[in-house]
């Protein structure tokens, strides 16, 4: 019990973003911090709260710049009717600009959208985290349990 109490919270930042009808939640890895020079992968969670949208069914793209420079203009990939999973390396620390853009393939079958995310990109020396003191407790402990167990089996 004291174990869970002493995790540290933590922070989601997955980003929701709403154009009329449609929503959709951004997730990128690693944990939400992308490193540049890596690849980076990206899921898309759509929502339509009028219940016509469906990824088979959109023209979706994907526009991704730097400082107002389209470095890529892409289709996004399907996993399910709500679901989009892509790829991309940022090639250095900056913040970039995300741009998801959607039309109906059959006229009217939904709304279009247009759905912009900021993502601030880290390079690894500033994405480094240290190892949390829980995390050093488990191992002492762990070490501990060891010596403790060995000790008494060589007695």
């Amino acid at each position: 019990m004291l174990a869970v109490l002493a995790m540290p919270a933590v922070a989601s930042a997955h980003v929701l973003k709403v154009d009329g009808h449609i929503s959709a939640e951004l997730h990128t890895d690693p944990d939400d911090s992308p490193i540049s020079g890596t690849p980076t992968h990206y899921v898309l969670f759509f929502d339509d709260d009028s219940g016509k949208f469906s990824l088979p069914n959109c023209n979706c793209t994907v526009t991704i710049s730097e400082n107002n420079k389209i470095l890529n203009v892409a289709p996004l990939a399907i996993q399910a009717s709500g679901i989009s999973e892509n790829t991309f390396t940022f090639p250095r620390p900056d913040s970039y600009t995300m741009t998801f853009q959607g039309t109906p393939k059959i006229a009217n079958a939904f709304q279009p959208f247009r759905l912009t995310y900021k993502v601030p990109i880290a390079n690894s020396a500033q994405n480094t985290q240290a190892y949390s003191p829980f995390l050093w407790a488990s191992v002492g402990v762990a070490m501990l349990t060891i010596f403790v167990v060995a000790y008494r089996l060589n007695r």
